[in-house]
């Protein structure tokens, strides 16, 4: 099948719908907590961010996974490890087994992650691939606002039928291996190498971003992690309802990613502490909202920021010079994963500063994260001011 078809382009941007669905499932905490006594609510948490920790491993280990077996098995045996590591939950009660479930989910979506983009510069020139990767976020971002939603409506029934949202996974590989085919290398053309002299500067450059990606992603995907614990705490509305507004959150973001663009052109380097700042402010409403309008909107806010921050980050991080954009871009990669599976281990950490409560690691975090945005803030206007003079 030829890669101008329509049928081929949606196999190929197919298996993007599952890239970010770790957290799909972050509603059903409440409930699993209440089926596992004897573990806390930090063990239920790190059940869902162990995934993105795996993520990394499998990050890694593609490379040399296609080297052995081709890009083409190499995605469908990621989909099939993320598919069948997915629905353990549904009919395993062991703890420990669920947890390595959710790593083989990790590891299956690590090892295609890379090549959900590159296989798309391998078929597809300017503008055309430009298009593909817009079309590759915005799948990114409604199939993990999808599988959210679903896994929702299957909590309503039990926490274990909403794991079975990952067994799309299944299909999607069966999919993408019906109407996409890769040619093997040695029919490629054969690119031009560039040799790259990194320097400490440019080392420094891309350590500040990975440790701001990291650092932010572990705040950011608290969001996920936390609202529907804290709307059940607060007697506020259910985990299925909590799982809407996840929905919400997630498919807004997609629409306000379609933005960046415009966005940039017009904020231009205060983009990014806008982005923090959206952060702060949506975790301020979530956590002192008295109602679940309040709330979800504080959630869907907050939610919103990564929409610009994350690309800002990837785009600015390709434009350091002397460093490889595959290196650079699976560096964000790596240490936006670390952040997600962090998360609980910073709020715990958090709530142990002032006491064992929800509510007392999201009033930390909301001072944390106002502290970050307004220090963001100050040194992207200092750097403004030494650059306009130095214009």
């Amino acid at each position: 099948m030829k890669a101008s078809s329509r049928v081929f382009k949606l196999a190929l941007l197919s298996v993007s719908l599952m890239l970010t669905s770790v957290t799909a499932v972050a509603a059903s905490i409440p409930s699993m907590v209440q089926s596992f006594p004897g573990f806390k609510e930090t063990d239920f948490e790190l059940l869902i961010t162990i995934s993105s920790f795996f993520v990394v491993a499998g990050v890694l280990l593609s490379p040399l996974i296609v080297h052995f077996i081709h890009e083409k098995s190499t995605v469908i045996l990621g989909l099939l490890l993320a598919g069948f590591g997915g629905i353990i939950p549904a009919f395993i009660s062991n703890y420990w087994m669920i947890l390595i479930g959710r790593a083989f989910l990790g590891l299956g979506l690590g090892l295609y992650n890379s090549l959900a983009v590159s296989l798309i510069y391998l078929f597809y020139n300017l503008p055309e691939s430009e298009k593909m990767i817009g079309y590759q976020n915005a799948f990114q971002n409604f199939g993990a606002a999808g599988l959210t939603l679903f896994s929702g409506a299957l909590l309503s029934i039990n926490w274990r039928f909403s794991f079975l949202v990952y067994v799309i996974a299944i299909f999607i590989g069966l999919f993408f291996k019906r109407y996409v085919f890769i040619p093997v290398a040695k029919k490629r053309p054969k690119m031009a190498k560039t040799e790259y002299q990194v320097t400490p500067k440019a080392c420094f450059l891309l350590f500040a971003m990975v440790f701001g990606m990291m650092i932010y992603m572990s705040l950011y995907n608290g969001i996920s992690i936390k609202f529907s614990s804290l709307i059940v705490a607060k007697k506020l509305a259910t985990s299925s309802q909590a799982s809407v507004v996840l929905t919400v959150m997630l498919a807004l973001s997609g629409v306000f990613a379609m933005t960046f663009s415009k966005l940039s052109l017009w904020l231009k380097n205060y983009l990014n502490p806008i982005s923090v700042i959206m952060l702060a402010i949506g975790y301020l409403i979530m956590t002192f909202a008295d109602n679940f309008f309040l709330a979800g909107l504080g959630a869907i806010i907050g939610g919103m920021s990564f929409a610009i921050f994350g690309p800002y980050l990837f785009l600015k991080s390709a434009e350091i010079h002397r460093i490889p954009v595959t290196m650079s871009s699976t560096c964000l990669l790596i240490g936006a994963n670390i952040g997600c599976f962090l998360t609980p281990f910073i709020f715990e950490m958090l709530g142990q500063l002032a006491s064992k409560h929800i509510m007392a690691e999201l009033t930390m975090a909301c001072i944390l994260i106002c502290v970050c945005a307004i220090t963001y803030l100050f040194i992207t206007i200092v750097v403004n001011k030494i650059n306009n003079k130095a214009a």
